[in-house]
């Protein structure tokens, strides 16, 4: 029949597992979109993380050692609680960058 879609398929699905997961290894090796300075995790750092997500679906994110001084947790806390905020997974951290991606 025409014109009848799966409504079962996912994101991911639309998307592809092996496409994902090119998407993230192609995000390593490129500069940063966002940065988290010495004001930490703010409304609009969030507001600015979930518009790249949008656009990009895969984003790195670097951290400033002054924001790890100003909030006192350790980085791998950080890119938790910024995924969690901005309802992404967390690919991965690397140093002070970490990646998350948008299902």
């Amino acid at each position: 029949m025409r014109g009848i879609r799966n409504r079962n398929t996912s994101r991911e699905d639309k998307y592809g597992s092996n496409t994902l997961i090119i998407l993230i290894k192609r995000t390593w090796h490129e500069p940063a979109q966002v940065h988290i300075g010495k004001k930490g995790i703010t409304e609009e750092l969030i507001a600015e993380i979930k518009r790249q997500l949008k656009k990009r679906r895969v984003i790195k994110v670097r951290i400033l050692p002054s924001c790890i001084k100003v909030l006192n947790m350790d980085r791998r806390e950080i890119a938790k609680r910024v995924a969690e905020k901005c309802n992404a997974r967390l690919a991965g951290v690397r140093g002070y960058t970490f990646v998350i991606y948008k299902v």
